[in-house]
């Protein structure tokens, strides 16, 4: 009988496959304990779809691994460990961006095969490890130090990692881990750096360098005033209404789920706030969530919508979930900042070019032949 034969379990906890699992392994039931400490939920998925974490709302599970115990407790183990890694991703150079992201899928790895030695421990079935090759031994063999107490989490996290980042993703499966997370930054993050003035690490100038001791003030110069600018949080931004109309959006998802607003939702709308202003949206009617595709996950993406949903002329701009999420609010807010100087420069240059157009079509009679 296939995974997705009828008659499935409610929730893939519900499961009679996988009870016997839940009770061997003490961190499975912690890392359980914490997803309903924070009201994340545990379903399935559409079949063949994967088993991915929405961030802030479920844990889902391919609907394939219906009857299948070993496999949902070996994709629980997985999840959890992405749920519970806490550390935000260093965006500050390519190597520390990469390095966090390479730290985040080895704290998954290590949940797993934490999860797996309990349960053996237990004389209960092998779930496996997720990985290629002969990795899976090496991730078991690190973890099992750690569960001896021979190298502490920081260590196991930095061992895994390092084998991790030859691992292929299945979103870019010709690359490594580390090329992918690599390109990632140097397509999304590295343009908003330098766009912001932000130089990589090994580029930083002098401080007293001419240009900066040609502007500094005298020894005996009054210091000017500071003005704190407003957020776009704050009434007076200019673009306090679109803030308003997204943050409303990303409440509205917070209750479909049971969740209350939180510092994720704020960090969620200042990123779709910059999404909407970049890609030239005027006002956010909507924010919603993908639905299942053959080729991708649910929730993986989050959508800002201007216009009804139904009306094929609707403007939208998407990024990826775990990304709104996880962004610091004052990146984006940054960001924002740096997105509407060059839209005003932008407009300050058609400008300039239109009047100099006209000045020339005055100028010069045979053009108006």
């Amino acid at each position: 009988m296939s995974g997705a034969a009828s008659g499935k379990p409610s929730s893939p906890l519900s499961d009679p496959s996988v009870t016997p699992f839940l009770q061997s392994s003490p961190t499975l039931q912690a890392g359980l304990a914490q997803l309903n400490r924070d009201n994340i939920a545990v379903v399935w998925g559409a079949a063949g779809a994967g088993t991915y974490v929405v961030p802030r709302t479920q844990v889902v599970i391919d609907e394939n691994a219906v009857g299948n115990g070993a496999r949902i407790a070996r994709s629980l183990s997985h999840e959890i460990g992405h749920h519970r890694f806490s550390e935000q991703s260093d965006q500050s150079s390519k190597i520390g961006y990469v390095t966090s992201m390479l730290r985040g899928e080895a704290a998954a790895t290590l949940s797993n095969a934490l999860i797996r030695r309990e349960i053996m421990n237990h004389n209960g079935p092998d779930i496996g490890i997720s990985g290629s090759g002969t990795r899976p031994q090496q991730y078991q063999a690190i973890a099992d130090q750690k569960m001896a107490g021979h190298i502490t989490r920081d260590a196991a996290l930095n061992q895994i990692a390092q084998v991790f980042k030859t691992e292929q993703p299945s979103v870019g499966p010709s690359k490594t881990y580390e090329q992918y997370y690599g390109d990632y930054y140097d397509k999304h993050i590295a343009p908003l750096q330098r766009k912001q003035g932000r130089p990589e690490p090994q580029t930083i100038r002098d401080i007293t360098s001419s240009d900066v001791k040609q502007n500094a003030l005298g020894p005996d110069s009054p210091s000017p005033p500071q003005k704190t600018p407003l957020l776009p949080s704050q009434p007076g931004h200019v673009d306090h209404a679109i803030y308003q109309q997204i943050k409303g959006g990303v409440s509205q998802l917070d209750a479909q789920h049971g969740r209350q607003w939180d510092a994720s939702s704020e960090r969620m709308t200042a990123s779709l706030l910059a999404l909407a202003k970049e890609e030239g949206l005027s006002r956010v009617d909507h924010v919603v969530l993908n639905t299942p595709t053959s080729k991708l996950a649910g929730g993986e993406r989050v959508f800002v919508v201007q216009g009804a949903l139904n009306d094929p002329a609707h403007q939208r701009a998407y990024m990826p979930t775990v990304d709104a999420v996880q962004t610091p609010e004052t990146q984006s807010f940054d960001r924002l900042q740096a997105i509407n100087q060059t839209q005003a420069q932008a407009r300050e240059q058609q400008q300039a070019l239109e009047q100099s157009q006209q000045a020339a079509t005055q100028a010069d009679p045979s053009m108006t032949r």
